[in-house]
């Protein structure tokens, strides 16, 4: 059978006509997402990006990689991205953190939950919880060999260096629970973490209850001549932001704000891991290959969880008990301040309200 020319051309042209047909539907789609992701990424910028006035805040912060979101965020510029100018006011301990926020000498502190929880049954606290920042294992019982430490056991009778109301002193209770030792069968004295070195190269404790980086100074002075326990073989411990109830009610906007820096500061790490370290080897003072090691030991999350409540009590029925404190246990629900990060982003919120 033989094709008639004019169908021949009919066909050609109904090929050429749709394949240009779906090339233009082709191009209207792709020009309708440029479009939409130009103008949609302009509106989210335009609303993620911070157009008033500077605002100046002190923040004491742990001089350790626990403090890496706020060092990050600092470095990084995002908590002037969030028109936030931060002084950072460094210490070795939680407990001068929650001082200084209390006697109102910063606007933002961090420290671990217990000492925390030791202001909270101190006295009539206003300190709140705004977030965590870390949820990591860092502390562990050094003992010096010349003290004739050679077992848990010897620890009776020997003089063991903490920082009380700290994070170290309820593991520290805890390890002796666990090891039948009371406490009054050893001499507890009360140092600041920068001293524990000193004090056991002097021979003035035996021991000494520690973390990083303060850990690795105290290993490196006893020159291998040393017994090291795990002091939370079973358990992590929350790094918390704290501040005044009173600033919170003055300063809603910039609770949120600070957070929000905080978690690009958690986004960047993720993401840029090598740079971040870097950035905190040199923010504070330690030697690289150190950081690497004990950087898995931390969990840089902005979070508000239900497990730390529990936490909480835990550690505030231990307080209670071992202090004989009458009053009644705290609703901790009352010293956290949730509504900022969940303006911010709900999803990391686990507590039940």
């Amino acid at each position: 059978m033989k094709l008639n020319p004019n169908l021949g051309w009919a066909f050609l042209f109904v090929i050429y006509f749709m394949k240009n047909f779906l090339s233009a539907i082709l191009f209207l789609i792709i020009f309708g997402i440029t479009i939409y992701l130009f103008f949609g990424l302009k509106k989210i910028n335009e609303e993620t990006i911070y157009s008033g006035p500077i605002e100046k805040i002190k923040i004491a912060a742990y001089k350790g990689e626990r403090s890496s979101l706020i060092y990050i965020a600092d470095e990084m510029g995002f908590f002037l991205d969030n028109g936030i100018e931060v002084e950072i006011i460094e210490n070795d301990s939680g407990v001068k953190s929650v001082k200084a926020v209390r006697d109102n000498e910063v606007d933002i502190g961090t420290a671990a939950e217990y000492p925390f929880v030791v202001d909270v049954l101190a006295e009539a606290s206003d300190l709140k919880i705004i977030g965590v920042i870390d949820f990591v294992k860092a502390y562990e019982i050094i003992a010096n060999k010349n003290s004739g430490i050679s077992s848990v056991d010897d620890l009776r009778g020997k003089r063991i260096g903490l920082k009380k109301g700290s994070q170290a002193e309820f593991l520290f209770g805890v390890f002796l629970t666990s090891n039948n030792i009371k406490e009054e069968e050893v001499d507890i004295i009360d140092l600041d973490q920068s001293q524990m070195k000193e004090k056991l190269l002097s021979n003035e404790i035996d021991a000494t209850v520690v973390c990083d980086p303060f850990t690795a100074e105290s290993k490196l002075a006893l020159e291998n001549n040393y017994l090291i326990w795990n002091a939370q073989p079973n358990r992590r411990f929350y790094f918390l932001s704290i501040c005044r109830e009173e600033f919170i009610d003055k300063n809603p906007e910039l609770i949120k704000r600070f957070l929000d820096s905080l978690i690009r500061a958690e986004i960047f790490i993720e993401n840029n891991q090598a740079v971040s370290q870097n950035i905190i080897q040199k923010r504070i003072g330690v030697d690289l290959e150190y950081l690497k090691k004990v950087w898995e030991k931390n969990n840089f999350n902005v979070t508000l969880e239900q497990s730390l409540i529990l936490t909480l009590e835990d550690e505030s029925r231990w307080k209670m008990e071992k202090s004989r404190i009458s009053q009644k246990e705290p609703n901790y629900l009352d010293y956290i301040y949730i509504n900022g990060l969940s303006e911010v982003d709900n999803k990391r919120i686990t507590i039940i309200r």
